[in-house]
């Protein structure tokens, strides 16, 4: 998978997991509207949202900059919006969706700090929330806390791809990796390029690693990988591999095995 494919899977993948939050937040509470926002210097900018056309709203007129005010932990219900005297004039009261029950709770990043939070709305006035509907938008507020942490690792990943494959297209330098417990094997956009292969245009197999070096030097850098994949032991070499244009190359490769600590 190339580094842009992969930024764009990470964002849908993002995406999915709010939404399917604010899914589960509407058919916990029966409302029919749902958000999750984090806040940046200026706008409330929604994650997700059921039944909502927003991408943004004003940061001081949100909801969401008043429970992040309140802290970590934090709840506001609006039983009526249109008796609230802060409230009563926001336009997502007095415009559509026409807001008249509000339920959130502050959303937190991973150092404790208030980032946003998470909410469900209805159109009719309800009662005050039950002290389970608060120990419930707390909890999702948490579990949105929990994706925002992760999608804010995955973009931070995806950016440090994005700054190898510069690096690589610059000097010429690629990455290949295979994954001993599912025969997985990836190769960098530059791996490709030194093979005069364009990106992605197969799916390499281990088998694929060896059968480009030069027929005479195929052997050794199978017992080296080979080696490495029994003992954990690394290796360096200068090899000749034969590109699909039919040129002769030169290559220096490093290698070395990553033991993943087992789960538990």
């Amino acid at each position: 998978m190339g580094i842009v494919a992969a930024q764009k899977r990470a964002r849908t993948g993002a995406r999915d997991a709010f939404d399917r939050l604010t899914a589960i937040a509407c058919a916990a509470f029966r409302a029919p509207h749902a958000m999750i926002t984090v806040l940046d210097e200026d706008r409330a900018v929604f994650l997700s949202g059921v039944g909502l056309d927003e991408i943004s709203i004003p940061r001081m007129s949100s909801v969401s900059h008043a429970l992040a005010s309140l802290g970590p932990e934090a709840v506001v219900a609006v039983e009526d919006a249109l008796e609230h005297p802060v409230y009563r004039d926001h336009p997502m009261v007095t415009g559509e969706p026409r807001v008249r029950f509000f339920l959130g709770a502050t959303v937190c990043a991973g150092d404790g700090r208030p980032a946003g939070a998470i909410g469900v709305m209805d159109v009719k006035p309800r009662p005050a929330p039950t002290e389970t509907e608060l120990r419930l938008i707390r909890e999702l507020a948490g579990l949105a806390g929990e994706l925002m942490e992760h999608a804010e690792a995955m973009r931070q990943e995806a950016a440090r791809l994005e700054t190898l494959r510069l690096a690589e297209d610059m000097v010429g330098v690629g990455r290949w990796r295979y994954e001993i417990t599912t025969g997985a094997v990836t190769w960098s956009d530059e791996i490709y390029r030194i093979h005069a292969i364009a990106p992605g245009a197969f799916s390499p197999k281990l088998e694929d690693v060896f059968s480009h070096y030069h027929e005479d030097d195929r052997a050794e850098i199978q017992r080296l990988v080979e080696r490495a994949l029994k003992t954990g032991e690394g290796y360096t070499f200068k090899l000749r591999l034969v590109g699909a244009d039919g040129v002769e190359r030169v290559v220096a490769a490093e290698g070395r095995p990553r033991r993943t600590p087992p789960a538990g």
